[in-house]
C-alpha cells in the first residue's frame, strides 16, 4: 500500500468516526397530524344530511394462531398452527376455533375464512 494513501486513510478515521464507540441513535420524530377544516359548502352539506356517513364494517376476529408449515402427501396436505405453546393439525375444510375454517393449503400459504363469512386471510409461515 502506498503511503500516501495509508496517511489519507488514518486521518480521515481519526477526523470521522470511530467504529469501535457505541453512539445512541437519534430520537425519533414527531409526527405531525394535519387537521382539514371543512368549507361552507361542506359544513352545510353535512348538517343537511345530504351526506349519509358509510356503514362501519363488523370488526374482524383476530387470528391468533401462528401457521407454522404443512406436510403430508399432496393429496391429502396437513396445516399446523401453534398459539401460545399449543399445536393444531387441520386438513383442508377443518375448523381452527369454530370461528375460522382452513379453506386452502397453498406451497407458502393457507387460506383462511371466517366461518360464516365470505371474507378470506391469507396466511403465510
Amino acid at each position: 500500500m502506498r503511503a500516501d494513501v495509508l496517511l489519507l486513510t488514518i486521518t480521515t478515521l481519526a477526523a470521522g468516526r470511530n467504529l469501535f464507540k457505541y453512539v445512541e441513535p437519534p430520537a425519533p420524530k414527531e409526527k405531525v397530524v394535519v387537521h382539514r377544516r371543512e368549507t361552507a359548502g361542506e359544513d352545510a352539506r353535512h348538517h343537511m344530511g345530504s351526506e349519509v356517513a358509510p356503514a362501519a364494517a363488523p370488526a374482524l376476529p383476530a387470528f391468533s394462531w401462528r401457521y407454522i408449515g404443512r406436510f403430508g402427501p399432496a393429496e391429502s396436505q396437513l396445516a399446523a398452527f401453534v398459539r401460545e405453546g399449543e399445536v393444531i393439525v387441520v386438513r383442508e375444510g377443518g375448523s381452527i376455533d369454530s370461528t375460522f375454517s382452513l379453506r386452502r393449503i397453498g406451497i407458502e400459504s393457507v387460506i383462511i375464512s371466517i366461518a360464516n363469512s365470505d371474507k378470506t386471510l391469507t396466511i403465510q409461515p
